[in-house]
């Protein structure tokens, strides 16, 4: 990995040359936290829930809005730890550069039920169900908000869409003007540093486009056993973006992206003719390569209808020890959005397909080396105003996929104001996970039986394997006691059918039924004009899956002091997680921890911010995941210094 960190010290090193001989700088561009008033945190507009904006203080869902300030102010360094930050979303880092996220249950490094996008684009991986979170990273300077949906949202983004979506949503090139560049710097977060550019006219009929980059290299962590992790990662990152509006009623945007990540894993290898009766740890390093592009045309048909048209595509390489994957997709998108009388509808069509080529090797095997996956159907979601302050939402997805065939994901939803910042609401509906390739395909070897033949046993495919099915039930409160006090209840109770399991058998089986339900709390108070605490509280029971912790608690505190300083105080719990293997003696298991987070900031002059940063300050390292029979990471203290020059 020398070549990457070379790269990345190169870039820093340059970046902090940048800051010393800046021209004359500009005003920072948007409100910050402490800026905003409690009607203009409800008054956040998001899109994820039925794909048209909406007021989040009228959005009959459970959403949460991670913003880029709040981004910013916590000290965060990607977007999967930025997901802390939401209620209901469990996050546990099992390495350096590998993470466990889930909303609502069911964690694990590849959480199959939590639906992942980046504007748009589906970045879960069809090859294991799950996402690679290691691989998306795009430039922090670049995101506008995260928005967070806890439970289903399939009758709007389709399959897999069970426990939650989660969407990046990065800033048109028209959100940003002149140039940013951040450097920092600390003992994990080795060197990073980040370039963004945007030009074009100053004109509203302009086009404008910006150019983004980042190089990043992270320390590896230490091993629950004393020894250092082999789960150091770097990656590179180059983007672009330009918008358009030729006329008042046309809308054009473009990207393109690629993206080079290196990360080491310790992973279990067998040998080509099973020599060893277990997998012999090995050192392994991961190679992924994306290359990505999309194209966007909204047109404003009239004041009460629109038409966007969307074509997305991208490539993937994955390279290892274990697996060489290269996978294609290609995606097409037509919305079209609808407003008469009271009724507000969004209805669209889509086209998906996948094409992978894999190489095996002894210790992971598909029975198909080449796969052709394809997926199409519609949906239609409509919102009617019924009277007396209560709308209802009824829609449904109606979907083919290769393995599954037709299927159909429903929902309805009821919102009724009861009075002025009093908002409830509740809803019914059914989603479902589609089978990986890993499913229907795959095969891991767990050990080889000694003999004439070293005869392999593992996990095999079934071919049987069909969707995992959920029935959600959902009731929120959201509302507003004081003129500074907010408060966001939701409740819900989810039963599953036909899930993935290991039991008695060396194959999956598709017959397991679980029953979860849960709460999640979120408050915001605004105590002084320069003084703003928030919070969240969590707790979830599942049946038989003790993964996820029971209860979660979270409080941060932003302070804007005099002189340009900010202070920013979080603390984290966790509760206590059990191994995923029912069958595992309980001593595998990940105590209940807390974390403490600490952010000076301080801004000299308009335009340059500098910041100090403390993460996990409570201890020198503590485990967040484990699996069993494997030595995982043990996340370390982190502290790190960083500058932000706009102008």
């Amino acid at each position: 990995m020398m070549s990457r960190l070379l790269a990345v010290k190169v870039g820093t090193g340059l970046a902090f040359a940048l800051l010393l001989a800046a021209p004359p700088l500009r005003a920072d561009q948007g409100d910050t936290l402490n800026e905003l008033t409690l009607e203009q945190l409800l008054d956040v507009e998001v899109i994820s829930v039925s794909r048209r904006a909406q007021r989040l203080a009228e959005v009959p869902s459970a959403v949460y809005v991670i913003t880029a300030d709040a981004i910013r102010r916590g000290g965060f360094t990607s977007v999967p730890e930025a997901l802390r930050l939401a209620p209901g979303v469990h996050v546990a880092r099992q390495y350096d550069n590998q993470w466990a996220i889930s909303a609502r249950g069911f964690e694990n490094t590849y959480a199959n039920k939590l639906l992942v996008l980046i504007d748009g684009r589906i970045v879960y991986s069809q090859l294991f169900s799950g996402t690679f979170w290691e691989t998306q990273t795009p430039p922090l300077g670049d995101i506008d908000r995260i928005e967070v949906i806890r439970g289903p949202g399939a009758t709007i983004w389709g399959p897999n869409a069970v426990n939650g979506v989660i969407n990046v949503i990065t800033r048109s090139a028209t959100q940003t003007e002149g140039t940013q560049v951040m450097a920092r710097a600390g003992n994990e977060e080795q060197l990073t540093a980040e370039l963004s550019h945007t030009f074009g006219g100053s004109s509203v009929d302009a086009p404008r486009v910006r150019v983004s980059t980042a190089l990043r290299q992270r320390d590896q962590q230490v091993l629950s056993n004393g020894d250092r992790g082999f789960d150091d990662n770097s990656n590179e990152h180059l983007r672009l973006r330009a918008d358009w509006q030729p006329r008042p009623s046309d809308e054009l945007s473009f990207d393109a992206g690629w993206l080079a990540s290196e990360r080491g894993v310790r992973s279990g290898i067998f040998r080509p003719d099973y020599s060893d009766f277990r997998a012999t740890l090995t050192d392994v390093v991961d190679d992924a390569r994306t290359a990505s592009g999309g194209l966007r045309w909204k047109r404003t048909l009239s004041e009460r209808a629109s038409l966007e048209l969307s074509a997305l595509f991208d490539r993937q390489t994955r390279s290892n020890i274990i697996i060489n994957e290269r996978r294609i997709s290609s995606e097409l998108n037509l919305q079209h959005t609808l407003r008469l009388d009271r009724h507000h509808a969004v209805m669209g069509l889509n086209w998906r397909r996948q094409d992978d080529r894999i190489d095996n090797s002894p210790s992971l095997l598909f029975l198909h080396t080449n796969e052709k996956l394809s997926r199409y159907g519609g949906f239609l979601q409509d919102e009617i105003d019924v009277g007396h302050d209560v709308r209802l939402t009824l829609g449904s997805k109606l979907s083919w996929e290769t393995y599954t065939g037709w299927d159909a994901q429903p929902s309805a939803r009821i919102t009724w104001q009861a009075a002025e910042h009093h908002l409830v609401w509740g809803a019914v509906s059914r989603a479902i996970r589609t089978p990986s390739r890993f499913d229907r395909d795959g095969s891991l070897t767990l050990f080889a039986i000694p003999g004439p033949t070293n005869t392999p046993v593992g996990l095999g495919p079934n071919p049987d394997f069909d969707s995992e099915v959920v029935i959600a039930s959902e009731l929120g409160y959201r509302v507003q006691p004081l003129e500074n006090v907010s408060l966001d209840v939701a409740l819900f109770a989810n039963d599953y059918e036909n899930i993935g399991v290991v039991r008695g058998s060396l194959n999956f089986r598709n017959r397991g039924e679980v029953h979860s339900s849960g709460a999640e709390v979120a408050a915001n108070w605004i105590a002084l004009p320069w003084l703003h605490f928030s919070g969240s509280w969590t707790t979830i029971h599942l049946d038989q899956i003790k993964r996820t912790p029971h209860h979660e608690f979270q409080l941060h505190g932003s302070m804007d002091l005099p002189h340009g300083i900010e202070a920013d105080l979080a603390f984290f719990y966790q509760g206590r997680r059990r191994t995923p293997d029912a069958n595992v003696q309980d001593t595998l298991h990940v105590g209940s921890f807390s974390r403490v987070d600490l952010r000076l900031g301080w801004t000299p002059r308009e335009g340059l911010e500098l910041s100090l940063v403390g993460q996990d300050l409570l201890d020198r390292h503590h485990e967040e995941f484990v699996y069993p029979n494997a030595d995982s990471s043990e996340i370390e203290r982190s502290v790190y210094a960083q500058a932000v020059l706009r102008f």
